[in-house]
């Protein structure tokens, strides 16, 4: 996972998240909807706890926008 914070040209700042998910070739597909599914809420929940971090943290004035 990559996380990329930038400030925007509206003064905000915008996170991006990058993800790769990786399998075996020959993985069943049944197993790689399964994976994709399992992996697809973990990475919301990266998502959502990292914004929760970056906003106490602008809230603490450890970063600014």
């Amino acid at each position: 996972m990559l996380n990329t914070i930038s400030d925007g040209a509206d003064g905000q700042l915008y996170m991006t998240y990058q993800f790769e998910w990786m399998m075996q070739k020959d993985t069943p597909l049944e197993v790689q909807e399964e994976k994709t599914k399992t992996w697809k809420k973990m990475s919301q929940g990266a998502v959502d706890s990292s914004i929760a971090a970056i906003r106490k943290m602008v809230e603490e004035g450890k970063i600014t926008a």
